[in-house]
């Protein structure tokens, strides 16, 4: 069981930076092949100044407003100005490159239906990615990430649709601070193969992920990865809060961390066992000190929590964590414990976990077994809890939705690259 599961951690390491050298390289290009057949040259520039160019670009300009008036195929659109909405009062934009807002601020898009290889990439501060649909055939829906020397802080990725089908990641943040991921909607096909995760952030600072909905046929549903990517930022404090998303459909790692200081509470994470048996609900690795998993609901995984270091290294020192309230139902393993320089407590002080295959009464009706429950080696719950946890927010199922059969060529040729450049790191590497 662990053994794929490190395979599949180890590989999504080196495909981070693969797709994000492969984001730069596909705002370059100046040819593309659109799913409607045609090449087009067109790049649409909103300027420093306001205008747009080309001038014919079925762009309505007034003042800080840039509303499409019709669908179009293009290579590009960029743009250069702070302070603007992009409303693309539901029409269609059909790109390979993506939607270009670098170090900008408060620039928002809204309402507009992409259907691309990259969706938007985003760098600055205060931009709002709000109401939007996507269909993805290659790398990101929206990619958050520092560019240079600048700051990419404070944006906010919320109530959008992205469906992906040959990509990495519905929304992936690199190296940025205070970032809101809330109330998305993020849907995959049974079918798909290459979707690593619903939502990546790696090497960020006080990350919020918070009511979405991911049907995860995925490697990862939420992932919060550390500083593996970026030397810099050692010493650095990172923290993430990961709270009242619903994962179902679980294939791989529902919920994943080896980042510390992060909170991870009243999810829901729901597995596949005929799908995928060795599947994780929520999975911790080594660095994850001082971790928070409570009122989480984790249904039907191979293990629904596990504590395992990466490629099974040692951990030094000691990692701190608390797991309380949580109802665990239905899971293969209920929790796995495999770092030995690890603390946990599986209570507050008061409560424990529900365990589903808890044996024990309770004698003076208090809602807490009388007698522990057994994790593993030293571990126990000491206050098993006799009924679930209600989560606090309860999320609605996510819809099955079937994705476009339609890949675009272009497409397909950079998911290929993908798997070349990932494999040349893997077998480099290991």
């Amino acid at each position: 069981m662990v053994g794929t599961a490190v395979k599949k951690a180890a590989l999504v390491l080196a495909l981070i930076l693969t797709v994000s050298f492969l984001s730069y390289i596909l705002a370059e290009k100046q040819f593309v092949f659109t799913a409607s057949g045609q090449y087009s040259e067109l790049v649409i520039s909103i300027r420093n100044d306001g205008s747009v160019d080309p001038s014919t670009a079925p762009l309505q300009w007034n003042g800080n407003a840039y509303t499409l008036t019709s669908d179009v195929d293009c290579n590009t659109i960029i743009i250069q100005r702070d302070n603007l909405v992009f409303d693309g009062a539901n029409h269609t934009i059909e790109l390979l490159g993506s939607i270009s807002i670098t170090q900008r601020e408060n620039v928002t898009v809204k309402n507009t239906i992409i259907k691309a290889g990259l969706g938007i990439s985003l760098s600055g501060s205060n931009n709002k990615i709000i109401g939007n649909t996507f269909h993805i055939n290659a790398t990101n829906a929206i990619a958050v990430s520092h560019t240079g020397f600048a700051v990419t802080t404070g944006n906010i990725i919320s109530n959008n649709t992205i469906e992906l089908k040959n990509g990495f990641a519905g929304v992936d943040v690199f190296k940025a601070s205070d970032t809101v991921i809330s109330d998305n909607t993020i849907l995959t096909a049974e079918s798909s193969s290459q979707v690593f995760g619903g939502i990546t952030v790696s090497s960020s600072h006080n990350t919020s992920v918070v009511g979405n909905n991911i049907n995860a046929y995925t490697t990862y549903g939420i992932a919060i990865l550390g500083n593996y990517l970026d030397s810099s930022l050692e010493g650095e404090v990172l923290s993430a809060v990961v709270r009242a998303n619903h994962v179902t459909g679980n294939y791989s790692f529902g919920v994943y961390s080896n980042c510390p200081n992060v909170d991870i509470t009243g999810n829901k994470v729901t597995g596949d066992l005929k799908r995928n048996p060795e599947s994780y609900g929520i999975m911790l690795r080594e660095d994850s000190d001082n971790n928070v998993v409570s009122q989480n609901y984790v249904l039907n995984n191979g293990v629904g929590i596990c504590f395992q270091p990466f490629l099974n290294n040692a951990v030094e020192g000691i990692l701190k964590s608390k797991v309380f309230e949580n109802s665990l139902v239905n899971n293969n393993i209920q929790a796995e414990i495999n770092m030995a320089n690890c603390s946990i407590s599986w209570d507050n002080g008061g409560k424990g976990n529900y365990w589903s295959n808890y044996n024990g009464t309770d004698s003076n009706d208090d809602g807490i077994g009388d007698i522990p429950y057994i994790i593993g080696g030293a571990y126990k719950d000491n206050y098993p809890l006799m009924k679930p946890v209600v989560i606090p927010t309860q999320i609605p199922e996510p819809s099955a939705e079937s994705l476009p059969a339609t890949t675009i060529l272009a497409a397909s040729a950079v998911v290929a690259i993908i798997g070349i450049g990932l494999f040349a790191c893997f077998k480099k590497r290991y």
